[in-house]
């Protein structure tokens, strides 16, 4: 199959089969899920520094699940408030329900971390 055949997610497991021929540690990122991505009103790619943790795994498919709350309570808030501009949030509002919230605005983005394998929670220069 030629890569303007290939969808997203074929040319991203092209692409981190071959990375991970050089180092196995590599974590996968990218587009969450493809088809609610795509359906989405804006296309939304957070850039991370790194993962915090683990090697070898898929970012995609924790996020697809919901990922953890430290990180990505805000980031779910942050996408529910870019796809609805028009609407004004009051605090009340946002800090609840952030399991649902996770579930179902961390389908709709992007991640890209510029480190591929994990670091700590502090840059060291």
């Amino acid at each position: 199959m030629n890569a303007k055949d290939m969808n997203a997610k074929d040319r991203g497991k092209e692409l981190f089969d071959a990375l991970r021929k050089e180092n196995p540690k590599i974590n996968i990122d990218g587009v969450v899920n493809e088809e609610k991505y795509h359906n989405s009103k804006y296309k939304i790619i957070y850039i991370m520094k790194e993962v915090n943790s683990g090697e070898g795994l898929d970012l995609r498919k924790g996020l697809n699940n919901g990922g953890r709350a430290q990180t990505w309570n805000n980031t779910s808030r942050w996408t529910e408030g870019i796809l609805n501009l028009e609407k004004e949030y009051l605090w009340d509002e946002l800090e609840k329900n952030n399991e649902e919230r996770r579930d179902i605005f961390l389908k709709k983005i992007g991640v890209i971390n510029l480190k591929k394998t994990a670091g700590g929670h502090t840059s060291i220069n």
